[in-house]
Parts: structure tokens; C-alpha cells; sequence
């Protein structure tokens, strides 16, 4: 059983979150300046980071992570529904990764069985996968949303553990980009895990993954190998 994360591991949601807050600063008549820009990608990796912790709750995340950023800018705005126009521009984001549908396609046929395990909005992502025509290949599709816990926390994989068939740890792998949710989680929880770093991103962490690598299809020959 195969593990994957989505978000930049399947489908880029750095271009995602790029072209919403850009239509997001359109809608409503703002100038989205590059230094705008890196503030909010910077405050809401630090938000989701949190959650992750679980020191937010995924809804306060939502509800207020616009307010606070326009709080920055001197301005007030009703964050709540700012994040409602964002997610209509979100849900649309569906630019896969290099390699991410050849890969899955190539798994699919040599019988293994792949699974979503995704930090995030159910229907956000259950949208983007349909739209990337990636959905197809999954046998379930697990969200911190809908099974209450978060990556990297036990609850989540116990959660979505539970509801695989014939599960054994000795066999699932966990893969993705973040070492502090999809590695540090699945290791934690018992899994081997392949860290996907595509940008060569040194690891100063104490997180250690069991595989490493930087194309997706790296990921079959090294199913092939162990």
C-alpha cells in the first residue's frame, strides 16, 4: 500500500496558491505586490505549521489567516468571506507535478494499491485531483478535514489505517515533500517513508526518512529494490 501526499508532492500548489491570491487581490480591487506576496506564503506555512502541532484549529486557520494578513497591510476585511473567494480559486488549481500521473499510471498497473493522505479541505482536494485527472487512481482518499486529525499526529493515520483493508505496516509506505507531516508522521506512526525533495533541500532536521528522492519516478525502481 502506497501513501501519497497531494500538495506538492502530486500537484503543485505553490502555482495553486500563486494564481489564487492572485485572483483573490483582483476580485477586490488590491495590488498584490511580490513582498505581499512571500508575506502571506510565509505567515500561512507558519499557520499550517501549527496546525500540524496542533496548536490551531484547522478552521481558525481558515477563517482567519486574511484577516490577519490585511491586519499587516493596515486594513480591515472580513477574513471569513476573503477566504471563501480564495478557496473558489483554489479548488480550480490543478497543475500536476512532473511525472505525478505517468507515475501513478505505472503503479497502478503493476497492482499496487494507492491511497491520498492529505493535510487539508476534503472537497478542495477531492476538485483538484478530478480536475488533474489524477482521482481515478486511488483506491480511497484520506483528509485531515473529514477524519478530524492531522498529519503528522497518530489520530491521523490511525484514523485512515483503520479504514484499510488487509493493512499491514511492514508493507505501506508513506510519501512526501513535508519531513515535518508526511515523514515525520509516517515514521512515527511505524511506516517507512520516501521523502520527495525535487529541490534539493538540505535536511537539518533530526527527521529522518527511510528513502529520499528527487523525481517521482525515482519511486518505482525503488519499490522494485526493496
Amino acid at each position: 500500500m502506497l501513501l501519497f501526499d497531494v500538495d506538492d508532492t502530486l500537484l503543485d500548489f505553490q502555482a495553486s496558491e500563486y494564481d489564487a491570491l492572485t485572483q483573490l487581490f483582483a476580485d477586490t480591487q488590491h495590488e498584490l505586490t511580490p513582498a505581499i506576496r512571500a508575506y502571506y506564503h510565509d505567515m500561512n506555512q507558519d499557520m499550517w505549521r501549527a496546525y500540524e502541532k496542533g496548536d490551531l484549529k484547522r478552521q481558525d486557520l481558515l477563517d482567519t489567516r486574511f484577516s490577519k494578513l490585511f491586519d499587516h497591510l493596515g486594513e480591515q476585511v472580513d477574513g471569513i468571506q476573503y477566504e471563501k473567494m480564495y478557496r473558489h480559486s483554489l479548488d480550480e488549481g490543478h497543475k500536476q507535478i512532473p511525472e505525478a500521473a505517468a507515475l501513478l499510471k505505472t503503479l497502478k498497473a503493476a497492482g499496487y494499491h494507492l491511497y491520498v493522505a492529505s493535510n487539508g479541505v476534503g472537497h478542495t482536494q477531492r476538485q483538484r485531483l478530478t480536475a488533474a485527472h489524477l482521482i481515478d487512481y486511488f483506491d480511497d482518499i484520506f483528509v485531515s478535514e473529514e477524519l478530524q486529525a492531522q498529519k503528522p499526529t497518530a489520530e491521523f493515520f490511525e484514523r485512515a489505517e483503520a479504514k484499510l483493508p488487509n493493512f499491514e505496516k511492514t508493507t505501506t509506505l508513506m510519501i512526501g515533500d513535508s519531513l515535518t507531516s508526511d515523514i515525520k508522521g509516517g515514521d512515527a506512526n511505524g511506516l517507512d517513508t520516501v521523502w520527495y525533495d525535487p529541490h534539493f533541500q538540505p535536511n537539518r532536521s533530526a527527521i529522518l526518512p527511510t528513502y529520499q528522492i528527487d523525481h517521482l519516478m525515482e519511486l518505482v525502481a525503488l519499490l522494485k529494490a526493496v
